[in-house]
């Protein structure tokens, strides 16, 4: 992942880069492969006085070159993202036809070239992949801030009078909003919702009043004034919606080919890097069938497990074992516990910016650590997807009871025909 951060404010040019420096220098950990800024006037007539910096760190994956460097400027129009543009091939190949005039084979050029091309909305709605961008345009004088479609890559955005502060993690927020002597305080109400559900993340709001986040597949424009003045709320525009399939396959066996035509079709996309590819693997159906279907795909990954120690009901080691003898991928383990400590603690605090949702958070730093010691940038993760590969049984009460409030009593018949065990499975079980 990358590090992008923002930063429009009435003062100095070099005032205002010196700041933003510094958030990216807070996001550091996000790219090692290189960063820069670029730095617009509010009005041209003053080049040195209030105006507009964009950052960012780089974690190259696409186009390591220097091609593929951030702040990218194409005309009017200036990029600075975190992500990855899974259909870029397509899309350069289909711009080039059209006689775009693109010099890399970065996928930041591309989903530039689409913005100039199509407009931000239509431009978004094209690219397929988890997003987080910054899009000055200065024929337009707008900062376009837009999330993916599911919310994967966060931004966070602070405004006040004639500030607006943006970047991908609170951490590069925060020093430089007490820095410049602008107001912030704990969020009680989100500070409360998570003691009582531990409920992380709710719409825009974060732990900090002053702080918000952009939305999933959320696009908010904001219109610059060329003199120092408050800055307007933006105008917000959502370019995508969930909608289900209006005809699914009725056929269990049709459904079955097709949902895994369209995995196999979604992985192969993500296994398009120019760099190696591991894969996290721990005893799910989520990341056991993403191993296993690499594997038929022609890429045996090197995997990375949490696991705990023997007699631990919660170690998984025995199914991580049966996916690595059945693809021959190489694994290489941690156990968290054993990375516990006070320091250690402090640092995951630190890196997450705000309360998590419970210790797993911390295994998985671990793996990610682990995957790092051996120089791998990218892996493929399995997480959430456990829900579209026969799930948690432990869900179904609760998903029963849900429907109970609602008065929903023919869903409850439905999904307790659904989740009956087939004859098969009974033998197996």
């Amino acid at each position: 992942m990358c590090g992008v951060a923002c930063i429009v404010a009435p003062i100095p040019r070099s005032e205002r880069e010196a700041l933003c420096a510094e958030m990216v220098l807070a996001l550091g950990h996000r790219g090692p492969d290189g960063q820069g800024l670029w730095s617009a006037p509010l009005d041209e007539r003053s080049p040195d006085g209030p105006g507009i910096t964009l950052g960012h760190r780089r974690l190259a994956i696409v186009d390591p070159t220097p091609g593929g460097a951030q702040p990218m400027q194409r005309g009017a129009l200036v990029l600075s993202w975190n992500g990855e543009v899974y259909n870029h091939r397509a899309l350069r190949a289909r711009f080039k036809q059209e006689g775009a005039p693109l010099s890399s084979d970065s996928d930041s050029e591309v989903l530039l070239t689409a913005v100039a091309k199509l407009g931000p909305v239509a431009a978004l709605q094209e690219v397929t992949g988890p997003l987080a961008m910054l899009l000055w345009d200065g024929q337009t004088r707008t900062i376009h801030l837009a999330r993916d479609r599911f919310g994967k890559k966060q931004l966070y955005v602070y405004r006040h009078g004639e500030f607006l502060l943006v970047a991908s993690e609170p951490k590069a927020l925060v020093p430089v909003i007490h820095k410049l002597g602008l107001p912030l305080h704990v969020d009680r109400l989100t500070l409360a919702r998570y003691l009582a559900d531990v409920e992380q993340e709710a719409h825009d709001a974060t732990f900090f009043a002053q702080i918000r986040r952009v939305g999933p597949a959320e696009l908010q424009s904001f219109a610059l004034p060329r003199r120092p003045a408050p800055i307007a709320p933006p105008t917000i525009s959502t370019y995508y919606q969930l909608r289900p399939d209006p005809a699914p396959p009725s056929d269990q066996v049709e459904f079955q080919r097709e949902f895994r035509q369209r995995l196999c079709h979604a992985l192969d996309l993500r296994l398009d890097c120019d760099g190696t590819v591991g894969a996290l693997l721990s005893g799910g159906m989520d990341s056991s069938a993403l191993v296993c279907l690499s594997a038929v795909l022609g890429h045996r990954l090197p995997t990375f497990s949490a696991v705990h120690r023997a007699d631990d009901p919660c170690d998984e080691s025995v199914f991580i074992d049966a996916v690595q003898s059945h693809t021959g991928v190489e694994n290489f383990r941690i156990i968290p516990e054993t990375q516990l400590s006070p320091d250690a603690f402090a640092r995951f605090v630190y890196e997450q910016d705000e309360p998590t949702g419970g210790a797993s958070v911390f295994a998985q730093a671990c793996v990610f650590r682990l995957v790092r010691s051996h120089g791998i940038k990218v892996v493929i993760s399995g997480q959430g997807a456990d829900e579209a590969l026969t799930g948690y049984g432990g869900a179904i009460p609760w998903l029963l009871a849900d429907h109970l409030r609602h008065g929903h009593l023919a869903r409850v018949a439905q999904e307790l025909w659904a989740s009956k065990p087939s004859p098969r499975q009974a033998m197996h079980a």
